[in-house]
């Protein structure tokens, strides 16, 4: 589950035991990437080490199960494990530019969705925003972490926190973009936030504004803006 549909080639040494398999050195080519394999594969008792050196996210998983697909010059390391009751990838710690990424991401047996629980890192917000195909953040060294479900381009996020140097934001509630247009519904508290990090203009206006705290509701739609 949550796997691409490309080609590949598989490549390396292993060992038959009792039905399962051993590998070792193994590589996974797909589209001119790799991936890199250790580990036991025994069908739904399958656990391995992976190793990425420069991959798109959108050769190896489905557009629909994971997201940011198109994410470009991944590298780092993680764990698959696959039971009779999910497949999952654990242990993340991967990197693309100046971004970094860990956790853990989980495809259930017989739900089409992806669980999530992972961090995110870098030393400029706005230029991760640009990376990941968004945008609106300011230029600040940034902390991300939370937890959720994505499932064709609907994301559920569920205790997120964002740290903006000294701004705290916690995030509740569900981003859709399904239907083209992205709706957003979220429940949020904000702690030192600073306006004039946001909207840099107000600076004319309001010079000494202080830092904000507070909570609320935001709801919008990208085709009412």
């Amino acid at each position: 589950p949550g796997l691409a549909a490309t080609p590949f080639k598989a490549f390396g040494h292993g060992v038959i035991d009792g039905g399962a398999l051993a590998v070792d050195r193994a590589r996974v080519e797909s589209l001119d990437e790799q991936l890199a394999i250790n580990g036991r594969l025994a069908g739904r008792d399958t656990q391995l080490s992976l190793e990425a050196t420069d991959i798109t996210l959108s050769t190896w998983f489905d557009a629909k199960a994971v997201p940011f697909p198109e994410l470009e010059h991944v590298y780092g390391a993680g764990r698959f494990r696959a039971s009779a009751q999910a497949a999952m990838l654990t242990d993340l710690a991967l990197s693309s530019g100046n971004l970094r990424f860990g956790g853990t991401m989980t495809w259930p047996v017989g739900k089409r969705e992806t669980q999530l629980d992972l961090t995110a890192s870098g030393p400029d917000a706005a230029e991760a925003a640009q990376v990941l195909g968004a945008g609106g953040m300011p230029a600040l060294p940034f902390q991300l972490s939370g937890r959720g479900s994505y499932s064709e381009k609907r994301l559920t996020v569920s205790d997120a926190e964002l740290t903006l140097g000294d701004q705290v934001i916690r995030l509740d509630g569900q981003l859709n973009a399904s239907s083209g247009a992205t709706q957003a519904e979220l429940g949020f508290s904000a702690e030192r936030v600073l306006p004039s990090a946001w909207l840099p203009d107000l600076d004319a206006f309001a010079p000494k504004l202080s830092p904000l705290s507070g909570g609320g509701k935001l709801r919008f739609s990208s085709d009412e803006l």
